[in-house]
């Protein structure tokens, strides 16, 4: 039961990223740098041959990590790989959009599936293609390619169970509590429900394609003229996240360290995390494409994020030295007055229903470092 609640949790904290990322991405689109598109994604280009690929949400679970596109003049590198194989496929028909070059490199930024469950498509449109990822993570992208899809294809998953109310919401025109669905609202529910069905489709066609080309702390490759270097930043949002840099270009690829508008925080290392965000505000940046969310021309959002972390850092060291532990200090961390400052694209800060779950969620993470018990 405790597992099913902890899946519950980081379900709904998937669902309202995905939500906000993806809804947020569409509206901060700069028509004049979108140079190909497609029905869920737009390519924008952030500097000379470097791309970005900015998706809609997979699912109302499920978000898409941005997938980043260097283009050199013997090939192409590409920087993670989407949650849905269909997409992986639809991505590798923008990038011909743009240069018919094979795709020499994959690089994975860190483990999760939404960056890596398209490897697969990858190096089978591309079988001499390397796939890039720091040597201590490697076997996490490959347990996770086959636990993930199978677990949500097992008869009593989290995910058939919300197909299953779905296709009854719309069956019956009517809401888990009887009310009669509106217009709007069946509508909303049978897109979902054709979303959720496609995802069920994709899972089963994962395949396990972890990384082939290993590195410890950091790589440089050349993709023409083009200088990419590789960094294992270590502990911050899984245990090994790797940026992309292009010094002559000043564009960073950050993974997951940065998420917009808000951060992924479950299972994660905050402490560790406040050092890396450092590191990268020390990096020139004219571009700096997020792991989710829209690309960014400088680093007040890293600042931003390294602020809320350092803060909560204080407070909860503040409520422990007052003598509450790890089960009553996460709900007496209050961070109200930094929520104006996590907005939407409309300027609007993120509702105190999804900003409260969140703190609460960081905050749970934040206590276990601060306590010593894991960090």
């Amino acid at each position: 039961m405790a597992q099913r609640g902890l899946d519950r949790v980081l379900a709904r904290f998937i669902g309202v990223l995905g939500f906000l990322a993806a809804s947020d991405a569409e509206s901060q689109a700069v028509p004049d740098r979108v140079v190909a598109r497609d029905s869920s994604a737009r390519m924008e280009r952030v500097a000379h041959g470097v791309y970005a690929i900015i998706h809609d949400a997979a699912t109302d679970g499920w978000p898409h990590g941005n997938t980043g596109v260097i283009v050199g003049s013997d090939g192409v590198l590409v920087i993670d790989s989407n949650y849905l194989p269909i997409r992986a496929a639809r991505d590798i028909a923008l990038i011909r959009k743009v240069t018919p070059l094979p795709v020499r490199y994959l690089v994975n930024t860190h483990w999760h599936g939404d960056h890596t469950h398209g490897n697969g498509v990858y190096r089978d449109s591309f079988p001499t293609i390397a796939i890039v990822g720091p040597k201590a993570s490697a076997y996490f992208v490959e347990m996770n390619q086959e636990k993930l899809p199978k677990g949500a294809l097992l008869p009593n998953s989290a995910n058939r169970t919300t197909l299953a109310n779905l296709e009854a919401r719309v069956t019956t025109g009517k809401d888990t509590a009887g009310r009669p669905l509106s217009a709007d609202e069946k509508a909303r529910v049978t897109r979902n429900l054709v979303r959720r069905r496609v995802e069920m489709e994709e899972l089963a066609k994962v395949k396990v394609a972890g990384p082939t080309l290993l590195f410890e702390q950091e790589l440089v490759l050349h993709v023409g003229d083009t200088r990419v270097e590789l960094r294992d930043r270590g502990r911050a949002n899984s245990p090994n996240d790797v940026t992309i840099y292009l010094p002559a270009e000043r564009v960073l690829f950050t993974g997951d360290i940065l998420v917009h508008p808000l951060p992924f925080a479950f299972g994660v290392w905050p402490l560790p995390w406040i050092d890396v965000l450092r590191q990268l505000e020390a990096i020139p940046v004219a571009a700096l494409v997020p792991g989710h969310g829209p690309v960014m021309s400088d680093h007040t959002y890293t600042r931003l994020v390294r602020e809320l972390m350092e803060t909560m850092r204080t407070r909860v060291d503040s409520v422990f030295r007052q003598g509450l532990n790890m089960v009553t200090a996460p709900p007496a961390v209050g961070m109200a007055d930094f929520r104006p400052r996590f907005v939407m694209s409309d300027g609007n800060p993120l509702s105190e229903r999804d900003w409260a779950a969140w703190v609460r969620n960081l905050a749970e993470q934040m206590v276990q470092c601060v306590h010593g018990y894991r960090c």
